[in-house]
This record gives structure tokens, C-alpha cells and sequence, in this order.
């Protein structure tokens, strides 16, 4: 199937988006978890620091939105760019892929947003696992909500299944 190219082009920029979502999910989620573990422990000898959902630059003050993507850098107060793992370029670049192969293969399927939707919740459930061996309760639920939506809008799975 021939896909226009700029169906292409918003594809890969909508993985590219919701990598760099799924990235900042997967940085905060666990870090709630482990706040709010910390906090109500009575074994904890680490005080317990809130998360920040939004990404912050060496100095402290939080990043441009255009810095919360590991494909770009930006650099701080200091001089010293804004630090990104591999992981976060890796998803970035995988959802953008994966988002113009599923885009490519279902396009025009009634079914193709919640198939996007569903490739991201994965990547995010991969990433958690790995590196923290959780798979967050927020992205099940996330996931559920959005497989019942698809049965009543789309209708692809009845709803009794």
C-alpha cells in the first residue's frame, strides 16, 4: 500500500511525540513509586525527595520543552548539555518507526489510533520492566480504558470478548 508522504511525515512526528511522553512517563512513574515507598517506610534511611514530572537542566531550572527529547541537546547555565540516555533516544526513535509502520500497513483501518495507542502503552510497560522490573498499574488501566473504548466505537472485538 502507498502511503502520501505526508501521512508519513505525521506519523513518525506523532511516534516521535508520544516517545518522547512514554520517556517521560517512564522517568516520573517509578520515581512516584519509589516517593511514595520512601515516604511511608519506617526501614527508609533516605529522605524522601518528590518527583518532578518535567525534565530539569544541570543547573535546576526546568527544561525548554524542546529539551525533554533525547534527540536534542540543550545546553545549561553551566555549558554542559542536558544528559540523555540511550533509552530515550531508542524509544523516540522506535515509536517514530513503529508508528509509520503500523500507519503504512492499517492505513484507513477505523482501528489505527487505538493500534498507535496500544504501541506506545507497550513501549512504555518494556521500558518500566526493564529497567525497574514493574510494569505500572497507571499504564494497564491506561491501555484497558482504551481496548474497551475500541470494542464500543470500532467494534473490531465485541464487547462480550
Amino acid at each position: 500500500m502507498h502511503l502520501h508522504p505526508l501521512a508519513a511525515l505525521a506519523a513518525m512526528l506523532a511516534g516521535f511525540l508520544a516517545g518522547v511522553a512514554v520517556n517521560l512517563l517512564a522517568d516520573y512513574l517509578p520515581a512516584r513509586r519509589h516517593y511514595d515507598l520512601a515516604r511511608r517506610s519506617p526501614f527508609t534511611t533516605v529522605k524522601a525527595q518528590r518527583p518532578f514530572f518535567r525534565p530539569r537542566l544541570p543547573d535546576g531550572r526546568i527544561a525548554p520543552v524542546w529539551a525533554w527529547s533525547g534527540m536534542l541537546a540543550v545546553v545549561g547555565r553551566a555549558g554542559r548539555p542536558v544528559r540523555h540516555t540511550a533509552r530515550h533516544i531508542a524509544v523516540e526513535i522506535g515509536l517514530a518507526a513503529a508508528f509509520l509502520l503500523l500507519t503504512a500497513v492499517y492505513a484507513g483501518a477505523p482501528f489505527l489510533p487505538f493500534y498507535l495507542f496500544y504501541a506506545a502503552c507497550m513501549a512504555h510497560v518494556a521500558v518500566t520492566d526493564i529497567e525497574h522490573r514493574w510494569i505500572m498499574a497507571e499504564t494497564i488501566g491506561a491501555g484497558l480504558i482504551a481496548g474497551l473504548a475500541e470494542s464500543l466505537v470500532v467494534g473490531r472485538i465485541p464487547l462480550a470478548d
